[in-house]
């Protein structure tokens, strides 16, 4: 195809001595992956960009191309946009894009729209994209997450399960599939689950939290505070904020030694950034600690505040979306 003013205008703008000129738009978009490859998107997207001026139908897969970079640099609108326009136009009849492989497409199409906030649409897109590409198992994690955070209990416990069955003992299936079944009630499953994920990992981690507040959910208070305890005293003393070890602390009753339960005003004024974080996940565990001693209607408050904030550690939300719903299945 033949060249035009736009494309030499772009060239020139390029200083580089080590590329050769770009002859062909074949040329252009091999520059856009150079530019890709060094991390250099917006440089990628220009160069896409003055492709679809003046090529705006020919060449479909340079907007899968531009919204994958657009996802990289957090454009996730115009990503989303790129990707829809390329499944719109690629058709059999398109002689420049045969290989383009729509389930791929829109599955990072759902990619996008979970990162811009579209947990329904990336569940649809997720599956779409498994039905197009039953083989890629990779998706029901991603669909899974996002079940669980539309509250889809039951869906996300079943492509946890499944994700489990092609990447058998991942800690964060056994996580989340546990966060699941806290949801749908069926918490001995959910103790096990994480038992599993506490087994494959000899590190403390939020799982021994949730490990603790199931045991005493369950009845196994004593059982509950040794377990923690052991663990504890298995985890060298942080030198700065941890604030999986800090909560620990606060739900065995040792207030005193948890920074973030001690002086909240000290560790925002410290840490600023993360202020938001810190206090809604406070109230988080604040909210599992009501609800160990059989304070219903006070973990209901404190989880609900969990919600008011737009900040959070990872899970969290959906943590407290499945104490929610298993509080108000039950009147203790």
């Amino acid at each position: 195809m033949k060249l035009t003013a736009l494309f030499v205008a772009l060239i020139l703008a390029m200083t580089s001595a080590a590329i050769a000129e770009p002859k062909t738009v074949a040329d252009y978009i091999n520059l856009a992956h150079q530019k890709e490859t060094a991390d250099d998107y917006a440089g990628a997207i220009a160069i896409y960009d003055a492709i679809l001026e003046q090529y705006p139908k020919d060449f479909v897969s340079v907007y899968a191309s531009r919204g994958a970079d657009h996802s990289e640099v957090r454009e996730y609108k115009e990503a989303i946009a790129d990707f829809s326009k390329a499944l719109e136009l690629d058709t059999a009849t398109n002689p420049n894009d045969l290989a383009l492989d729509h389930g791929v497409v829109i599955r990072m199409r759902g990619e996008a729209k979970q990162y811009s906030g579209d947990r329904e649409g990336a569940v649809a897109d997720f599956t779409q994209a498994l039905a197009l590409n039953p083989g890629d198992k990779e998706i029901f994690s991603e669909r899974a997450d996002n079940r669980l955070r539309i509250g889809d209990c039951a869906g996300a416990i079943s492509d946890y399960s499944s994700a489990l069955e092609y990447l058998p003992g991942t800690v964060i299936f056994y996580e989340g599939r546990a966060i699941g079944r806290i949801c749908t009630g069926e918490l001995q499953n959910a103790f096990e689950d994480y038992r599993n994920a506490m087994q494959r990992s000899d590190e403390f981690t939020d799982s021994d939290l949730s490990f603790w507040a199931l045991g005493v959910r369950l009845g196994r208070k004593d059982a509950a505070d040794a377990q923690l305890s052991s663990r504890l005293a298995a985890t060298p003393t942080p030198t700065g904020i941890r604030q999986d070890y800090d909560a620990a602390r606060y739900l065995l009753g040792q207030v005193d030694e948890s920074v973030l339960f001690r002086d909240a005003d000290a560790l925002k004024a410290k840490q600023p950034k993360y202020a938001d974080t810190y206090e809604s996940d406070a109230y988080y565990y604040a909210g599992l600690q009501q609800m160990a001693k059989g304070n219903k209607a006070e973990a209901l408050k404190d989880f609900q505040k969990v919600l008011e904030y737009r900040q959070h550690s990872i899970t969290v939300p959906e943590l407290t979306h499945a104490w929610m719903v298993e509080l108000n299945r039950h009147p203790h």
